[in-house]
């Protein structure tokens, strides 16, 4: 039983939090609206949670280096 509970607790560390579309919003310096069109345009990857859309840091990362964008 402590091996699954060490496996579970390395699991949840490596996990990053979600941002929230407004989260990114405000670390782009952009606003919501901005986020949402470049989600539906550009690609920008995000995931449906409950009806919400989220971004994961490392994937937005990638994406504003893919797009030329820079780092926030």
């Amino acid at each position: 039983m402590h091996r699954h509970t060490t496996r579970a607790t390395q699991a949840v560390q490596t996990l990053e939090k979600l941002l929230t579309v407004a989260d990114t919003a405000e670390i782009l310096g952009l606003s919501i609206a901005k986020i949402y069109e470049l989600m539906k345009q550009d690609g920008l990857p995000s995931y449906k949670i409950r009806g919400a859309r989220h971004i994961r840091p490392g994937e937005l990362q990638a994406w504003l280096a893919q797009h030329g964008k820079g780092t926030p």
